[in-house]
């Protein structure tokens, strides 16, 4: 373990789970953001909707889309010794498909903005899933556990209200908002070394 540890030491896992830890920061923008929009529903309406040119602040959202997948994505390189390859790999896609969602808005670029939007509602409940499961023993891996599959549920949902072509803003938010908490948790995990001394 204490090989471990000092392999951990650096700051590199600090950069890494800083840029972890501001994950939920793309929640205080969306609320933000939608503040703009009268009329904007949060049970109805998506937050792909958020970086439509219908919104007012259209921009900001779409500019913190790019910048917060890109700090997962980072983030997730960072702390890879931490998270484990499949896991680490899985933020990583998560990540880059955050990122190239504010570069491709729902209404300008619908095809692309729906392919690479599927992996940040796949990969990241996922990774939550598979670093938990192996410590539902202690209270991170509850916690995590309890993230994943409050955001594979929520993903689940939000796909099906797509199919059905009905209202999915609420159960998408309940996808998205665990995915950053949980990774954000990770984050703490990670520079406290959490990650490392429980294995």
């Amino acid at each position: 373990m204490a090989q471990a540890l000092s392999r951990g030491q650096g700051p590199a896992r600090a950069w890494g789970a800083w840029l972890l830890l501001s994950q939920p920061v793309v929640i205080a923008v969306q609320l933000l953001v939608a503040s703009r929009w009268p009329g904007f529903d949060h049970v109805r309406d998506t937050v792909s909707d958020l970086g439509s040119q219908a919104s007012p602040a259209h921009v900001l959202m779409n500019v913190s889309f790019v910048v917060i997948g890109g700090a997962l994505a980072a983030g997730a390189v960072l702390t890879a010794p931490h998270l484990g390859r499949v896991p680490a790999a899985l933020l990583l896609l998560s990540g880059v498909g955050s990122l190239a969602v504010g570069l491709a808005p729902v209404d300008t670029a619908p095809g692309w903005h729906t392919a690479v939007a599927l992996p940040v509602f796949v990969a990241q409940p996922l990774a939550l899933l598979l670093l938990g499961a192996p410590r539902r023993g202690t209270t991170l891996g509850r916690e995590l556990l309890v993230a994943g599959v409050v955001a594979a549920a929520g993903s689940t949902a939000f796909g099906v209200t797509l199919a059905l072509d009905t209202s999915g803003g609420l159960v998408e938010r309940f996808a998205l908002w665990s995915c950053h908490l949980g990774v954000a948790l990770l984050g703490y995990a990670v520079l406290r070394g959490l990650l490392l001394e429980d294995r």
